[in-house]
């Protein structure tokens, strides 16, 4: 039987696709310098989502007891 948790991960799977967008996005266009910062900054936001989302699922599967 798998651990509570591990197989509900449909909020982390749903911004690592948001990220693989928002990162082809910015490759496959060629924006200029002020376009292609914000993506980047995008990009950033979605990273830190992605961070926040797995920290708290290790907390939660490991009973909160952090790294």
């Amino acid at each position: 039987m798998t651990a509570p948790g591990v197989d509900d991960l449909d909020d982390v799977r749903e911004c690592l696709s948001r990220l693989a967008f928002a990162f082809t996005g910015l490759l496959g266009n060629k924006p200029d310098p002020v376009v292609a910062a914000a993506r980047l900054w995008e990009l950033a936001g979605i990273a830190r989502e992605i961070g926040e989302l797995c920290d708290r699922r290790a907390a939660g599967l490991c009973g909160g007891l952090g790294r």
